[in-house]
């Protein structure tokens, strides 16, 4: 059996150094050139057959961890087994971790069916088929899904467009979810201490595979980025606390913070919550089926907020401190950033829950007690200011919650992060306004909702399972492509460069305190200096260290 990692080792840095143990990165050969892919690639653990079709190779399901069953269960990722042979990398295969039901909204990215499949540690290579005069930037993407559901084997997280208008390697990740990923044990049963945190250490194992084997596909293991959406750039910001550089060079961070990472008695609460009359022992053996069922009945237990009890915390070890107070230390020092939001996230949650638009109450689990009396000065800024939808109940979903939701959770995070990382490396800052051009349903209208983003991202532009923002003729979709084509530029570029290319036409300079410019994405995009700057002001001194929801912790 693979040996497992010691989880008590100290942050990011040091958990890279012994994840896939008994394999040094790969080092680019300076000025060498890449042959043209053949469908063949040699990893550490032996031979991949891949398929070539429209400019591409596709390496598919690749483990880069052991399967994480029977006594590895709850245990840090162990490195992956070797074989002898070929292993058949092009079939077809969907691999999704034990997740929950799925979430009505969470038809936005394709995704699949859950499963019970424990084993589920693989990832996908997609690379240019073409020669290259010398490695490729390498950009590793980790999906969203509130640590409970998502797959990087979702259909809209096809990394071909991005590989070939790039000239980039592409690689999308599966990693522990849940429970299975996110349940604190060490309080109940010593031995599982950091238990809390091992969805987050499969994604390190997996960016350690990354950086092992990149060469193997015509990568270059010095220029790795990091890209996250929603859980996953929650997940890369964990990262920048840790001390990263062994890991990464640059880091992509859309609708997710370090705000957002969770704080110890979080985690405990959680934990407590969820083992409130089961016996921890048997939580080892149990059914997955079962499982699973208990962290349906937590979630179910907390309407709203439940969806987001899972995921990294601030253990002090693996992740040492609160993020933006240890990007200030710089943690992350020379590591470049995109950081990037949506205009309208918080429309996104309420979605299947319409009654969070009228009944304010149900947010409450969000809004941080320690604003106390100062909670009157935020929500006074967001009374006007703000544009609102059209249509004659749109503005329900604009009202001062929405917003408030969005840049408390999102927006000035965001910013609080760019500003932490001042003096440390380049910091770019991004927000995505495209919005549907009609709707037929006005009461549903989202605007610029959370995940929006990732159908331009990536190219693929499925948009239908947004009200009203299904494509309006060749017109609509022509400008929808070039908007498209434009941030897949920008994306690439900076993989590339550590600088994202702009639009034709507009400069693009880093995030400083000053001026706070913003390229804000849109059919016709515009650079925005301090955007909506009263409503960022307004959060004062607020720290956003580590969101700890109104709910009982331990």
């Amino acid at each position: 059996m693979p040996t497992s990692v010691v989880p008590t080792l100290r942050g990011v840095a040091a958990l890279a150094l012994a994840v896939c143990a008994g394999g040094g990165a790969a080092t680019a050969a300076e000025g060498a050139g890449q042959a043209a892919c053949n469908g063949r690639a040699q990893v550490q653990q032996g031979t991949l057959e891949g398929s070539v079709a429209d400019g591409v190779c596709r390496f598919r399901a690749v483990p880069y961890a052991a399967p994480p069953v029977e006594g590895l269960r709850f245990r840090p990722p162990s490195a992956p087994e070797t074989w002898s042979g070929v292993r058949d990398a092009a079939t077809a295969t969907n691999v999704v971790c034990p997740r929950t039901a799925a979430n009505v909204t969470e038809s936005y990215a394709g995704e699949q069916p859950g499963s019970d499949r424990e084993d589920c540690l693989y990832l996908n290579v997609t690379t240019p088929s073409a020669a290259a005069a010398a490695p490729r930037p390498v950009i590793v993407f980790f999906h969203g899904g509130a640590f409970r559901s998502g797959s990087g084997f979702q259909e809209d997280f096809d990394g071909a467009r991005l590989a070939l208008a790039g000239d980039v390697v592409v690689v999308t990740v599966n990693s522990r979810l849940g429970a299975l990923g996110y349940l604190e044990l060490g309080d109940r049963v010593p031995e599982l201490a950091g238990s809390g945190n091992n969805g987050l250490r499969d994604q390190i194992a997996a960016l350690r595979w990354v950086r092992t084997n990149a060469a193997a596909f015509g990568g270059d293991p010095d220029n790795i980025t990091a890209a996250g959406q929603s859980a996953g750039a929650i997940s890369i910001a964990a990262m920048l606390a840790g001390n990263p550089q062994p890991l990464m060079r640059r880091a992509i961070l859309q609708s997710g913070n370090g705000y957002l990472v969770r704080s110890a008695a979080q985690a405990r609460g959680t934990a407590a919550e969820f083992l409130s009359g089961t016996d921890p022992a048997a939580l080892a053996t149990m059914p997955v089926a079962q499982l699973m069922a208990l962290q349906g009945k937590l979630e179910g237990a907390h309407p709203v907020s439940g969806s987001f009890l899972f995921g990294p915390n601030v253990d002090g070890d693996l992740v040492p401190g609160p993020v933006n107070a240890r990007l200030r230390e710089g943690s992350a020092a020379g590591i470049d950033l995109l950081l990037g939001t949506t205009a309208n996230e918080a429309t996104f949650f309420a979605l299947p829950r319409p009654v969070l638009t009228l009944v304010p109450a149900l947010a409450n689990p969000f809004f941080p007690k320690p604003l106390g009396s100062s909670l009157l000065q935020v929500t006074a800024a967001y009374s006007g200011g703000l544009s609102t939808l059209a249509g004659p109940l749109a503005p329900l979903r604009q009202r001062p919650l929405m917003r408030m939701l969005t840049d408390q959770l999102f927006r000035v995070p965001a910013t609080r992060m760019a500003d932490a990382q001042q003096g440390h490396g380049r910091t770019y800052m991004s927000r995505f306004d495209w919005r549907a051009p009609d709707t037929t349903d006005p009461s549903r209208a989202v605007g610029s909702t959370h995940v929006m983003d990732l159908a331009f991202w990536f190219g693929g532009l499925r948009t239908s399972w947004v009200p009203g923002a299904a494509p309006r003729g060749a017109a609509d979709l022509a400008a929808r492509r070039q908007l498209s084509d434009q941030m897949i530029g920008a994306w690439t570029s900076f993989a590339r460069t550590g600088r994202p290319a702009p639009p034709a036409g507009l400069s693009w300079p880093a995030y400083e305190t000053t001026d706070r410019e913003t390229l804000i994405w849109n059919t016709k995009s515009t650079l925005a200096s301090r955007p909506d700057e009263t409503q960022r002001r307004s959060w004062g001194t607020f720290a956003f260290d580590n969101l700890t929801y109104n709910l009982p912790v331990g």
